[in-house]
Formats: structure tokens, sequence, C-alpha cells
């Protein structure tokens, strides 16, 4: 799913003035030239490209094509017991062992049979306990609290 943050390269066949790389604004849209703001968070690509299609197609482009590409996902976000927590850049199947990695592994404190995620756009913000095979979104936060001993 598209959402704020997300960089996209648009592409409008034969109509190079209406193509270029966009980033999804905070309130999930994005503005473009003819169109204007479109809210696009929270769609599939190709939802995407066909509700920009039909925008396009209504009077302002003949028979328009588009074709939508992500650049660059929002980022997953590790924090709590790791040793270097922060934002760090998603890429496909990335699981949570692999964020924990990124963020240079787990502290001495770490409680990592505890580690939960909130997922990105979930509505109450709840945290889940996972696995090592739970696969990570762009936009998630991972935390990983400290064990008392």
């Amino acid at each position: 799913m598209l959402g704020a943050g997300d960089h996209l390269r648009i592409i409008v066949f034969e109509q190079n003035p209406l193509s270029g790389e966009f980033t999804v604004d905070e309130d999930g849209s994005v503005s473009l030239p003819l169109i204007g703001r479109i809210k696009i968070a929270g769609m599939l690509p190709a939802d995407a490209e066909r509700l920009i299609t039909g925008q396009l197609g209504q009077g302002l482009v003949k028979n328009p094509k588009v074709n939508i590409d992500v650049l660059r996902y929002r980022p997953v976000y590790v924090y709590g017991e790791v040793m270097k927590p922060g934002a760090y850049e998603f890429a496909g199947n990335l699981y949570v062992p692999a964020s924990v990695t990124l963020a240079g592994g787990f502290t001495y404190r770490a409680k990592v049979d505890a580690v939960t995620i909130t997922r990105f756009g979930d509505p109450v913000q709840q945290p889940y306990s996972v696995t090592g095979s739970t696969l990570v979104g762009p936009g998630d936060v991972i935390y990983v609290p400290e064990r008392w001993f």
C-alpha cells in the first residue's frame, strides 16, 4: 500500500510534461499537473494508476496510459535495545531479524523474546508480538524492550 513519504515515478506515456517524480504528502496525496491534488494513500500502485488514468481521461488527455514505479518506500523504524536505533530504508521481503540487524543487532540488555511491531496504518496503533518469520512493511515500527534479569 502506498503511504505518506513514499517516493514515486509517475509516467504518463507520450505526455512527458505530466510525468515526473513525486512524494506522497503527509495527507496521503500527490499534486499532479492538470489534475491537482489526488489522494492515493492506502492504494496499491495499480489502483492509483487506474485512478489517475480515470482523472486524466476526463477530457484532459486522450486515451491516457499511466505507470507508477515506487522508487523508495517510507522507512522502517527500529528502537529500544538495539545498537543503532533509527529509521532504515525498506526493502522487499524484510523480516524482523533483518530489520534488527540493520539497526546493529541487539544490545546485551535486549529481551529478544518480547520484540513487538506496530503496523503502519493500524488505526489502533497496537503493538503485536513477532517471530523470526514476521514480515515488516514500510512505515512499521519495531520495538525491542529491555530485559530485567
